[in-house]
């Protein structure tokens, strides 16, 4: 090794570039000819390339994570054990813990090392370990970090998890497709993984073509990796569609891959038993048992000499096997096989207890066939111990959600054009829809309402969870009107275990009306409220346009409709005992038809309009905050006062509290529920706007709730929107919005909250390029969830609901 090397023995010079190591040695020559001048500024800088190299050689550093592990399990486990031994050597002689990037690079390489052998846990601690330095360094580091966490994420089956980071790595990218077409290949790959995990076929295939794009540019050609991909999502495509011509040729396409990953790349061993999966489900699925079970015992035995019994990947191919012996009818030979999957399932890291289920539930399957029992088995007495604890618990959740049951009863008279008395019961109900409904219902369904779709009432506990829609209309189609309908979004923040408390509705009302409402809860019955009100509304609006309502009313039935939602929650949650003193409800509802949008707002819920063709704002609603001086002089005038509080960090704070007490602390003049706050002037009554738009300018229609509007202004969401609504279409248009939301609170906050975004769109979305948001100034300060949830009744929901509409 050359002397200048030598004297840099800390560097890891197989992991620079021939170009890298000469620039090194050119300026060592050039330090070495100056001989006792020790303060020359060119050893300042020779110094500094040798701490860059030595960083950039620990970024680039992976000869762990390139090891093939497929040597079976036991000799698997010993070269890990080597592996952790030298980190901690090298720790301990580096010094300066994760802050000295060497060691930091060790680290993110030995997570490649886990999750090569499916050991998730102990890389998530260590990708949380490295998450603040790497935060610190940024740049390449966090393009680094975020692929590793997004391919554990989706290793541990959290596919919508994975793919927000997965978005997040394309924004931290210094380059772009072109610049880097390598990573970018690697980057559309995972995309499309991940969408195709969450049964979004149509849009991985569209990422698939932009990785095919990709490689072509940079290799020349697809390899086996990419005509494996695009086999797959191909063969997926045409089996859905019934298009077995499609199907077959691509199929074609994965045998190709295989013959050429064993050409290309014959020590793959564990790729090649996954090409060779892949092939056997394309033979399977049309019944070709015969090739199906020459590839899937292939893949097998592949998976059993290098990974070993115990990995992830052997059980799910055991688990592939077993499914061939039990379509053939072979149960016999189907039980050990599924033993050996229940077995790895059941002890891996990150079990998925969907899978686990349905493995019980086939090898259970299985058994009775063998022993001719016409009972159904369990062969896991763990497993079936927790079915009946969970059994139990559904049981307890079924007796003590009936007043839930209740709220869906209203909607169900709505949409049915029957003023359904308060005093009904879900028994009630049930007896009541399971008789044939007169010629009155049938009349009332006619001239109330086309259709209503709104978000079920649901724990939604997980990070990302979108809330489930209820559909009440025609039998026989649960599609909205028009060409393209609305588009909502609603999903969980990262809050743990707190209730998502936004909901939505959509209302198709007749003469071609349509009630679109968003609502955020607050309090500890927050999701109560919210569901309530969206669902009561529109049941109020179309009673109105029943009895004749024509346009020059509407700005009254609105008001009205608010009035009688207030009344319904007063009524509704003294009957069945859930809070309404302290949890309320910021209520946005929009309708609209042709050119003219009527609004009503209550709280901070907010609508915008604006348009596409020039991306500028028409119209916004003003959110009801304490401080404004209408509204504040209706509270002081109440013998209440607004107190505000000033953050360190220069963020204010307005609430409202009954003089020289300690409550409601409501940061909202205006919210429906929030009964104790009435009396301190808070109002459940609506301000009404009308507006009008130019059809030709493409107008669309923001309804959104503060998940949204917390840190980002209305004009900037307009704007951003605007680029996008052309060329994407309004899916992706949300999708990017809920991102962006997520990305401001996680930097304001840390915690994010619920976002409900929805999009009328009367277009189809178009496959074009990517167009990301532009980084605009926050709108507010950093904070945190605490300082800004309502004090009495519970925590903030921290959720985020958006819909977006068209309005063509």
């Amino acid at each position: 090794m050359p002397l200048s090397k030598a004297e840099q023995p800390d560097i890891d010079w197989t992991a620079l570039s021939e170009e890298d190591a000469e620039l090194f040695e050119s300026l060592q020559s050039a330090v070495s000819a100056l001989g006792d001048k020790a303060d020359h500024p060119m050893i300042e800088v020779r110094d500094k390339l040798a701490t860059a190299f030595r960083d950039k050689a620990a970024l680039l550093k992976r000869n762990w994570t390139d090891e093939m592990f497929q040597e079976g399990q036991h000799l698997n486990e010993e070269k890990v054990a080597e592996i952790e031994a030298a980190m901690a050597t090298d720790l301990g002689s580096f010094g300066g813990g994760l802050q000295n990037g060497q060691n930091l690079g060790n680290a993110l390489d030995l997570v490649g090392a886990y999750m090569k052998n499916y050991k998730l846990d102990k890389a998530d601690a260590v990708l949380a370990k490295c998450g603040p330095y790497v935060s610190h360094r940024g740049g390449v580091w966090m393009v680094k970090w975020l692929n590793h966490v997004s391919t554990v994420r989706m290793k541990q089956s959290r596919h919508l998890e994975a793919l927000e980071m997965l978005y997040d790595l394309e924004m931290y990218s210094p380059y772009n497709a072109e610049e880097a077409p390598e990573f970018f290949t690697t980057l559309y790959r995972n995309q499309a993984w991940a969408l195709k995990a969450l049964g979004r076929v149509e849009e991985a295939a569209m990422y698939f073509n932009r990785m095919a794009s990709a490689s072509k540019h940079s290799k020349g050609d697809l390899d086996w990796f990419d005509k494996w991909d695009l086999g797959k999502v191909a063969a997926a495509r045409a089996w859905r569609d019934g298009d077995m011509k499609a199907f077959y040729l691509a199929r074609s396409l994965v045998e190709e891959a295989l013959q050429l990953q064993i050409s290309q790349e014959p020590d793959d061993l564990v790729m090649r038993a996954k090409v060779h999966d892949s092939l056997a489900e394309c033979f399977l699925i049309v019944k070709e048992h015969a090739k199906a079970d020459e590839h899937y015992s292939a893949a097998y035995k592949l998976l059993l000499d290098t990974v070993g019994n115990q990995s992830p990947l052997y059980g799910k191919q055991a688990r592939h096997l077993a499914n061939l012996r039990v379509e053939e009818g072979r149960y016999a030979e189907a039980l050990p096989l599924l033993s050996e999957a229940l077995e790895v399932e059941s002890s891996k890291d990150a079990v998925n207890v969907t899978e686990l289920l349905e493995l019980v539930v086939v090898d259970g399957v299985s058994e009775s066939e063998v022993c001719g029992r016409s009972r159904f088995s369990v062969r896991c007495p763990a497993a079936a111990a927790w079915q009946s604890a969970e059994a139990e618990a559904e049981m307890r959740l079924a007796r003590d959600s009936s007043r839930d049951r209740r709220c869906i009863a209203v909607v169900w008279g709505a949409v049915n054009g029957s003023l359904m008395p308060e005093s009904v019961t879900a028994t009630d109900l049930a007896t009541t829809q399971s008789q044939p409904p007169n010629a009155v219902r049938n009349q009332g369904w006619m001239h109330h309402a086309i259709c209503m779709v709104h978000g079920k009432p649901g724990d939604g506990q997980m990070a990302g969870d979108e809330r489930e829609k209820a559909w009440h209309g025609p039998a026989g189609t649960r599609r909205c009107p028009g060409l393209t309908p609305p588009v909502i979004l609603c999903a969980k923040g990262n809050t743990g275990v707190v209730q998502n408390q936004d909901n939505f509705s959509l209302c198709f009302l007749a003469d071609g009306w349509t009630l679109a409402c968003c609502s955020d809860g607050h309090g500890f019955h927050g999701q109560l409220v919210a569901t309530r009100v969206v669902t009561t509304v529109p049941h109020f609006i179309a009673h109105k346009f029943a009895d004749g309502l024509e346009e020059h009313g509407v700005p009254a039935a609105l008001t009205a409709a608010f009035d009688s939602a207030q009344k319904d929650l007063e009524a509704h949650s003294a009957r069945f005992g859930w809070d309404c003193e302290a949890s309320g409800a910021s209520l946005i509802a929009a309708l609209y038809k042709g050119s003219k949008v009527y609004t009503a707002h209550c709280g901070d819920a907010r609508c915008v309009v604006g348009m596409e063709q020039s991306g500028s704002l028409v119209f916004a609603t003003e959110d009801h905050k304490p401080n404004l001086p209408m509204e504040q002089a209706r509270i002081n005038a109440a013998g209440a006062e607004v107190r505000s509080e000033i953050f360190a960090d220069g963020w204010m704070v307005h609430r409202i509290f009954a003089r020289g007490q300690d409550f409601p602390g409501l940061c909202k003049s205006r919210s429906l529920g929030d009964t104790l706050a009435k009396d301190c002037g808070v109002l459940a009554e609506p301000d009404i706007s009308v507006t009008e738009v130019k059809v030709g300018k493409r107008p669309f229609m923001i309804l959104a709730s503060d998940g949204i509007w917390e840190f980002l202004e209305s004009e900037f969401v307009v704007k951003a929107v605007s680029k996008i609504l052309p060329l994407e279409g309004p899916t992706r248009a949300l999708h990017k919005l809920h991102r962006e939301a997520r990305k401001r609170w996680r930097q304001e906050g840390h915690t994010y909250d619920a976002f409900l975004a929805r999009v009328d769109a009367e277009r189809s979305q178009l496959s074009k390029p990517e167009m990301g948001f532009e980084v605009g100034p926050c709108q507010r300060s950093r904070r945190t969830a605490e300082q800004s949830c309502h004090l009495l009744g519970g925590g903030g929901s921290l959720f985020c609901l958006a819909i977006c509409t068209c309005l063509l």
